[in-house]
């Protein structure tokens, strides 16, 4: 599995999935997400979610930087 990244689905159990050894798990401010998103400095696809509410904020983030200013997206549910 080399090369490739992997995630959870809801029918996947967490263990089930192989983990690269090349992932590395990091913190960052909201804001300089959304700044990197929206400057393409930044793949949406190259971020590995370790939980659903993780990949449902990562979704409001990118949107959010989709948006001119990065205007504030509230959350809602999805």
């Amino acid at each position: 599995m080399a090369g490739r990244t992997c995630s959870c689905t809801k029918g996947e159990a967490a263990a089930e999935v192989e983990k690269p050894s090349h992932l590395l798990t990091v913190a960052i401010c909201e804001d300089t997400l959304v700044d990197l998103l929206a400057q393409r400095a930044l793949c949406a696809e190259a971020l590995h979610c370790a939980t659903p509410q993780a990949r449902r904020r990562l979704r409001e983030l990118l949107l959010r930087s989709l948006l001119p200013g990065g205007e504030h997206i509230s959350p809602g549910r999805n």
